[in-house]
């Protein structure tokens, strides 16, 4: 994988190695802080939107009623106008 940083973005090449890993259900996980980010990225693939929104939902505990939100949000297309971004509520007995 190549890993490169210009002002503000940040740049991931991929080697095959790196697809085939991901289509064996293996995320990439990227430390930003290596390319002077304080944050992580994380690369996964699937073979639908709502696929890939049932793998977050699960690896975030999400609950049944969560999960099935976010698969349906991940089946609209975003537009400039109208971006989709889902975030549940947070549980405050785990703060």
């Amino acid at each position: 994988m190549i890993r490169a940083k210009a002002g503000d973005t940040v740049v991931l090449g991929l080697e095959p190695e790196n697809i085939k890993r991901l289509q064996r259900g293996e995320p990439i996980s990227v430390d930003l802080a290596e390319l002077g980010g304080a944050r992580r990225v994380v690369i996964f693939t699937g073979e639908t939107r709502e696929a890939m929104a049932r793998q977050l939902a699960s690896a975030a505990g999400a609950t049944e009623t969560e999960t099935e939100v976010l698969v349906a949000v991940a089946g609209i297309e975003p537009t400039e106008e109208q971006p989709v971004i889902y975030r549940p509520k947070k549980d405050n007995k785990h703060s």
